[in-house]
């Protein structure tokens, strides 16, 4: 896998030198091995990140080589992946929601386009995790869920897992706990402060 993305990397290149008006076909990423650097853009950017560097961390924090980043971009797909597929394992369709909260299934669509509610995707239809719904609630989804994800701008599944990562600001408990019990407040103010980070 990491040959085919330096291939395609090399061909994107390629395409790119072509596309800037450049008619050679020398590979830049075989200049680079060989020390050659020239003066096309992707010559310059080379240039700069071969400059001797005076940062000591520089071999940690430093850019990564294309199989390095194949290598990580592959990682996080993985684990991406993965923990979508644990979020469905905890969802139930629209009719079980729809039952679980006394809504139609066409209020708890309005819901989750409206951003009140989490969903995903699964096919053609839309699942929802089960531990946003309390049977207690007047409307029998969780207090305060609406307002965290409005807060968050996050997708579904980074909602989902912003709510059940154990949060250092609030003593290592998961945001979703804290709404269980119904401190909201503190939820929301978290949410609301996460929203605004880079």
């Amino acid at each position: 896998m990491i040959q085919q993305n330096g291939h395609e990397l090399r061909e994107k290149v390629r395409t790119a030198t072509l596309f800037m008006g450049e008619t050679t076909m020398k590979d830049p990423l075989e200049e680079r091995k060989e020390g050659r650097v020239d003066q096309r853009p992707v010559g310059k950017v080379v240039g700069i990140r071969r400059a001797p560097s005076s940062d000591p961390w520089d071999e940690v924090d430093g850019p990564l080589s294309a199989a390095e980043a194949a290598d990580a971009l592959a990682f996080a797909a993985a684990e991406s992946e993965s923990f979508r597929r644990s979020i469905l394992k905890d969802c139930v369709d629209a009719g079980e929601a729809s039952r679980r909260t006394g809504r139609s299934s066409q209020d708890l669509d309005w819901l989750r386009r409206d951003g009140r509610l989490i969903a995903l995707r699964a096919g053609n239809e839309w699942l929802y995790p089960h531990w946003q719904f309390e049977s207690d609630a007047p409307d029998g989804i969780l207090p305060g869920l609406g307002e965290v994800i409005e807060h968050l701008c996050l997708s579904p599944a980074g909602a989902t897992f912003w709510l059940l990562q154990p949060s250092e600001p609030l003593g290592g408990v998961p945001p979703l706990e804290l709404l269980r019990r119904h401190q909201t407040e503190t939820v929301v103010r978290l949410a609301e402060e996460q929203g605004y980070m880079p």
